[in-house]
């Protein structure tokens, strides 16, 4: 009979309540895995991954729309699924929870061509013209992608965001809203 060690290595992480994983995607205009994939939550691993987040940068725009999208993709299988919301892998390997942080607005989308809309302090040329910057959109998208995986999301502002939006985010999944507001200084 198997030991319990080997037990636990051959079951999928999901069907193990002791094993955790974790993928950090990072957007602004671009959104990219910088995990490349599912990392083991081991403490030497969460350490590592701390200390490269802190050498991230703010950008100046903010993709939510690709940023959800390929969230709801990551799977085992990579990020691949034209349809998240019914892809097998997606739903038996890809997240059961996003912690999801923004320092800003929506202001581009994966159907932005242009930035060439006003933002809502009627600033010209800060807003891509993407159906997805808009904040009933990304909630309808959310919805949709959510529809049979019941992913919980978290939703964490830090400084000037769209709080309403995040606060949707969280109630439609089951999630918390946290507001970390301090002021951000962009480089």
């Amino acid at each position: 009979a198997p030991t319990d060690g080997k037990k636990k290595g051959t079951r999928r992480v999901k069907d193990d309540p002791e094993a955790r994983t974790f993928a950090i995607l990072t957007y602004s205009s671009e959104i990219e895995v910088v995990t490349k994939g599912w990392v083991e939550a081991t403490d030497k691993n969460c350490d590592a991954w701390m200390t490269k987040v802190d050498e991230f940068e703010t950008q100046n725009l903010t993709n939510i729309d690709g940023a959800l999208r390929l969230a709801f993709k990551l799977s085992d299988k990579g990020v691949d699924s034209d349809e998240p919301a019914l892809d097998k892998e997606c739903v038996l390997s890809g997240a059961h929870t996003i912690v999801f942080l923004t320092d800003g607005y929506p202001t581009w989308s994966n159907d932005s061509e242009n930035q060439n809309q006003p933002d809502r302090w009627k600033r010209e040329n800060q807003v891509g013209d993407g159906e997805y910057v808009k904040a009933e959109k990304l909630i309808e998208l959310l919805l949709h992608l959510n529809r049979f995986r019941k992913v919980v999301v978290n939703t964490v502002g830090i400084g000037n965001h769209d709080k309403d939006l995040m606060k949707a985010f969280a109630k439609h999944t089951g999630g918390g809203y946290t507001d970390w507001f301090c002021k951000v200084i962009y480089k």
